[in-house]
Order: C-alpha cells, then structure tokens, then sequence
C-alpha cells in the first residue's frame, strides 16, 4: 500500500517536469531558429591594395557569440573564415586568405558578423556566403564583391592644330574593369570628344585614350576625368591653354588678304595684256609706217610705252628719209628728161 502510494506520488511529480522540460526545449528551439542573416543587397565593391568589410547581421538582433558563424565562397569545408564555440578557426582556411580575414567581434553581441578582408586582390572577386548555424538551426545570405583596380592619372598631350582649334589627347593605363573617359570645363559639364579607343592588355587590366579639339576663348581650360565602371570615384588631370597658341585669325585681317588677292589677279591681268599688245605692235611695225607722219599715229605712238616710242621715232625717220630719197629721184629724172 505504502509502495503503491509512493509511485503514484512520483508519477504525479515528474508528468508536470516532464511537461516543463518538453516545453521549455520547444521554445528554446523555436527562439532559436527566429533569426535571420542578413546582408547588403548590392554588390559591394572593393578597390586592389585596399581593405574592404563585408557587411552581415541577425535580424533581430541577438547575440551570436555562441554561434557558428562561417564565411565561404564555392565549398563550405574550405572557407574564407570559421568561428565556433567563442574563437576563429584556420585549419581549413583557403591558402589565399590566410592572414588577410578579421571577424569583427565588437557588435557580435547584436547580431553583428561582418568580415573584413585585408589588402584586397583581383582574384578576391566573386560571390561569399554568409552561413550562421545555432544548435540544428541555420539561416545564410549571398553577397557579391567586384574588384576595381585604378589605374594611372590621366596624360594629357597637345597634339597638333586641327579644324581651327588644338588637337588634344588624354590618356591612361592599367584600369579594371573597362574605365569611362570624359571631358569636363571648368564648371563640370561634359564635352563631347572627337575620338575614344579603349583595349584590354595580356594582364587583363585596360588602356584608354580619348581627344577633343578646343576652340579659342569656349573651351580653352578643360579636364580629362577617368573613373571605375563600379565606383564614383577616379583620377582627373586639367590642362590650360592660352589664346595665343591658338591659331590668329582677324576677320578685317581676312577681307584685306581676300582684297588684296583679287587686286593682284587683276594686275597681272593688265601686264600681261600690255606685254602681249606691245609684241603685236612690234611683230606688225610695217603696218603702222604709212600712218606714221599723221595725228593719228601720233597719239597712238604716245599712249604706248616709252620702248614702243623709240620704235616708231626709228621707224618714222626711216620713213622720212625714205620719202627725200624717192623725191630727190623724180627730181632727177625730170631733169633728165
């Protein structure tokens, strides 16, 4: 009777511990599986040689202290970063990280599980995952990082004079990805630029070269602004030119020139003309002899040239001694007769 009792009265004791045992495990585990892992939802971009934080959390917040938390990229076993039971692990960690990741612990008791990566490398570019597991529940987040590498400042180059202004030309190497050339005045504003070529090296990194023609007293001071296809920011050169390297041109200076060439034409149109009138008179001097005692012949002789003068002043006297001799002669021969 008594026995009977006494395993009725544990019965009765440990069916309601039984039940707050049970109860209390069930809640823990759905506490446990309430979180999330959260991370950015776009790609973050790092720049070669720089250190970079990839962003993670629990949402809500709470302690992961005690949590697995695992950075890896395409196998879970080899990762980029391990930390269980309160400390980080490194036997398994991929070769190319090892001394370069960091778990940022300060916020870890909010939930906080960010990893830095030190003196990033292009080959660092690609997808991570953010695994976080606690007892049997586990949540994960994937985040993209892209790989930037600046390359040199930007060379600018005064090439020739070109369509009425200056050539110039802005160049630089050794940029990753493909890098976006633009021209900018003073107040920032784009200007459009006559040419752009742009070519990927062996290496993998890229050379751009572009130019623009400036006009004397528009665009005369100007910058040659090269950035990352992913970040806002780049290298920047300016270039001033005087006015007096561009070509002077005077609008009076051009229509005296334009005068001055027409007044040429015209002259040596009229000594050319002379200078054939003058041959023709000489190559037709017996034509004009009969004419040459008269007015008329007088005053052509006179509107000619002085060279033309002395022909005809030896042709007329020619003709005067021509006429004594031919009256002497019928003198003569009257008297014969």
């Amino acid at each position: 009777m008594t026995s009977s009792l006494w395993y009725s009265s544990m019965a009765s004791t440990s069916i309601p511990g039984l039940i707050i045992f049970c109860t209390s495990f069930y809640i823990q585990k759905l506490e446990s599986a309430q979180f999330s892992v959260i991370g950015p939802d776009q790609p973050v971009t790092a720049v070669v040689g720089q250190d970079i934080i990839l962003s993670c959390h629990l949402s809500p917040r709470m302690s992961a202290e005690n949590m697995e938390v695992r950075w890896f990229q395409n196998n879970f076993e080899t990762y980029v970063h391990l930390y269980r039971d309160g400390r980080d692990y490194y036997e398994q960690q991929m070769p190319k990280y090892q001394k370069r990741t960091e778990l940022l612990k300060d916020g870890i008791m909010d939930g906080n599980i960010s990893l830095k990566i030190l003196n990033i490398e292009r080959a660092d570019e690609g997808q991570y995952n953010c695994f976080v597991q606690d007892g049997i529940t586990h949540d994960e987040t994937i985040l993209d990082l892209h790989v930037a590498v600046l390359g040199s400042v930007p060379l600018i180059s005064v090439e020739d004079y070109q369509d009425g202004g200056i050539h110039v030309v802005c160049q630089s190497a050794g940029w990753f990805p493909e890098p976006k050339l633009v021209w900018r005045d003073p107040s920032g504003q784009h200007l459009p630029s006559v040419s752009e070529t742009k070519a990927q090296k062996d290496n993998g990194l890229f050379e751009a070269a572009t130019s623009i023609v400036i006009k004397e007293y528009t665009n005369s001071s100007l910058s040659c602004w090269i950035r990352d296809k992913y970040l806002s920011q780049g290298k920047e050169s300016a270039v001033y030119i005087s006015d007096q390297f561009f070509p002077w041109v005077n609008p009076w200076m051009v229509a005296l020139i334009v005068i001055l060439v027409i007044l040429s034409g015209f002259l040596v149109l009229i000594i050319y003309f002379c200078k054939l009138r003058t041959s023709s008179i000489i190559l037709n001097l017996p034509t004009y002899l009969p004419f040459c005692l008269s007015v008329h012949c007088l005053y052509t002789i006179n509107t000619i040239g002085v060279e033309k003068r002395r022909h005809l002043s030896r042709a007329g006297k020619n003709c005067a001694s021509c006429g004594e001799r031919k009256e002497s002669q019928s003198q003569v021969s009257e008297s014969s007769s």
